[in-house]
């Protein structure tokens, strides 16, 4: 139901196109703009624990932000010493957008809200936290962050 094979995996994940033609969400950009309005810092976290054989998936990764001119604060990269987990618990981070279900539940225990953006592969039948908020896209967030201050 929604998880994807070792293959598929990498079929995908480790093809250098495919990290350089990702489309960016729609309402991203706008969307970060209204927190950066609000005094919300941006930090992005993301897990790239693929090895391409011909460019860097973190300079790659940098790029296409840069690309699609997303601003931001700070940028992870999950490793097993620094998670988001540990970095959102330290920087105290009062709201998190996730798409990774396992993850978007464990940060629930240290942020005020998690959002997780509702796709086929995080789908679950186990009851979640009060705090995790399924949305449809980034706008959604907006107006639910509004509320919630």
């Amino acid at each position: 139901a929604g998880k994807v094979s070792p293959e598929d995996e990498k079929k995908v994940f480790y093809q250098t196109n495919y990290w350089k033609t990702l489309e960016l969400l729609p309402g991203v950009r706008d969307a970060l703009s209204q927190f950066r309005k609000r005094g919300y810092r941006i930090l992005l976290f993301t897990s790239r624990p693929w090895k391409l054989t011909d460019e860097n998936l973190k300079s790659i990764t940098r790029k296409w932000l840069k690309g699609y001119q997303i601003k931001y604060k700070s940028l992870t990269f999950d490793n097993k010493k620094s998670t988001r987990f540990f970095k959102a618990q330290d920087l105290k981070v009062k709201y998190f957008i996730e798409d990774d279900l396992e993850k978007a539940v464990k940060l629930c225990s240290v942020c005020k809200a998690v959002f997780l953006i509702d796709y086929k592969y995080n789908q679950s039948d186990s009851k979640t936290p009060y705090n995790l908020i399924r949305v449809k896209n980034m706008s959604e967030i907006v107006k639910l962050i509004d509320l919630l201050d």
